[in-house]
């Protein structure tokens, strides 16, 4: 699964989904990143997000922030439920 979708909104908010490997990946890029990073925002990630962020998750580059769902430590059903997704 190697396959890209890019998303922009009307705030300057910019997102993208990509397959790679095992992973399927949520990237975030905002104008406000910082200011939510820098107020919470990072402690809430480490807290309730630990193994989709970190160091350990592959980078989607140009994104301030990746979220990656590792599908080989998924249920069968729902690595296949996710891989059938990312085919349309």
């Amino acid at each position: 699964m190697n396959e890209e979708e890019h998303y922009n909104d009307f705030e300057s908010s910019r997102y993208h989904f990509k397959g790679e490997g095992d992973y399927f990946m949520f990237g975030f890029s905002t104008h406000g990143y910082d200011d939510i990073m820098n107020n919470g925002g990072k402690e809430l990630l480490e807290e309730a997000y630990t193994e989709h962020y970190g160091p350990s998750v592959p980078k989607i580059e140009g994104c301030q922030l990746t979220l990656g769902v590792n599908r080989s430590l998924l249920p069968k059903k729902a690595s296949t439920y996710i891989r059938t997704l990312s085919q349309k």
